[in-house]
Order: C-alpha cells, then structure tokens, then sequence
C-alpha cells in the first residue's frame, strides 16, 4: 500500500521489516537451527512467511516445513503430528489469535514442546483469552506493551479505560 504513492505511510512495520526481524531473534534469541514455518493461506500470510523465511535462510536457519493453513482451521492435529516427528528448534507462527491459539492448545496436548514465536499479529489480549495456559511462554513481538512506566503510555492507558474499554492491545494504541 505504502509503494502506492508519495503520500501513503503506515504506522506499523511491514511483514517485509517484521519478518527478518523475527527470523534474528530465532536465530540469535534461541539458536534455532531447524524450524517450521505455519501461515495463513492468504496474501497477509504469504508475504509473512516469504519475508520470514527470506531472514532466516540468510541467517543459515533451515526452514524443514513451510505449510500453509485455511483461515478457520480447528484440526491442527495431523500437522502437528507431523512436526512431532521432526527435530525442530522453533515454530513460527503467522496467524491471526483465534487460529494460533487453537494451534497452541492442540501442540500443547500432543506434547509438542517446541518454542513458538510469532509476529506482531498476536500481539493481542484475544490471544491469551482464547489460548489460556497453552500460549505461555509463545514469543510475541509488539508494537505497544502497556507496562511501560513512560507517561504518554500511562495517559494512554488512563483514558482508555476512563472510556469503559479493556485493556488495550497494540491497534488501539497505535491508532491513539
């Protein structure tokens, strides 16, 4: 959108910025070596898988499954059978918070201990409402963390709730 004109910008980062960004923290963060890549079947998760992947084969990462999924998908069970098989470092998630957090739920029953990072997109209170314990300890990039003691997050977080909102997730914040 943003290469649409000399007017055009965004207030967040790209897939195209996120990916390789996720991608060095796999890398340098936790040392992953082999890792699986699970996006949305549409062009938002194609181009976050691309640039992903882009970063991590630059990284020397070996990318052993790069698998799309149906937006809405409620059996994850084969896949995740299949990556249980496999010798994996990390997982890298990019879906919105009600798909990952079922794939979450169902790695976490199947025993799938491996870590799981994801992008920006999870950055999201539904993530955690939908994924209860099973999304603890998933890496999730943000834009906005509403701990942040700076005043301007602070007065953020003040009129917000003031308005009888929850809690903020990254969107509200990056629209105020």
């Amino acid at each position: 959108f943003t290469a649409q004109g000399t007017y055009m910008f965004r207030n967040v980062n790209t897939q195209d910025i996120e990916g390789p960004l996720n991608a060095e923290f796999v890398a340098e963060r936790l040392g992953a070596k082999n890792v699986a890549v699970i996006y949305r079947q549409d062009d938002w998760g194609m181009t976050a898988s691309q640039a992903f992947v882009r970063g991590a084969e630059e990284l020397g990462i070996n990318i052993a499954v790069n698998q799309a999924v149906i937006e809405g998908t409620r059996d994850f069970r084969p896949l995740i059978t299949r990556l249980r098989s496999m010798s994996l470092d990390a997982i890298y998630i990019a879906l919105f918070y009600a798909d990952a957090a079922v794939f979450a739920q169902q790695a976490k029953q199947a025993g799938l201990n491996v870590p799981m990072v994801t992008n920006s997109s999870l950055s999201n209170p539904q993530f955690i409402t939908l994924g209860g314990d099973a999304v603890e300890g998933v890496y999730v990039p943000t834009n906005f963390f509403p701990g942040v003691p700076d005043p301007v997050v602070q007065t953020f977080m003040s009129e917000y709730r003031a308005r009888g909102n929850d809690e903020p997730d990254q969107f509200a914040a990056i629209a105020y």
